[in-house]
């Protein structure tokens, strides 16, 4: 298994949201990553946003094409969720992130 931080630094997987810089103390590792501008999937659903059936077939199918092809690579992830998910509502770009 890759680890996340090792993830976070390829930048020829597309729908990840990139790892810009990395420092560790002690206790901790930090990441920084670009910000996006959106919800994760989480919060939408606490909203209530409801998709159309169009956008609901596309985030489907966007959210099995990102895990079928982070897995093709060999990532697997043991805590993903809807949180990890960030969908701009206006553009309907998806990324994988980790807040």
């Amino acid at each position: 298994m890759k680890t996340e931080l090792f993830l976070l630094t390829q930048d020829d997987i597309p729908y990840i949201n990139p790892c810009i810089y990395a420092f560790q103390d002690s206790q901790y590792l930090y990441m920084v990553s670009s910000y996006i501008e959106g919800y994760t999937l989480q919060e939408i659903f606490e909203k209530k946003h409801e998709f159309n059936e169009n956008e609901g077939k596309y985030v489907m199918m966007t959210l099995i094409s990102i895990i079928d092809g982070l897995h093709r690579k060999g990532y697997v992830f043991g805590e993903l969720s809807p949180r990890n998910f960030i969908i701009d509502l206006e553009k309907f770009n998806i990324k994988v992130g980790f807040p």
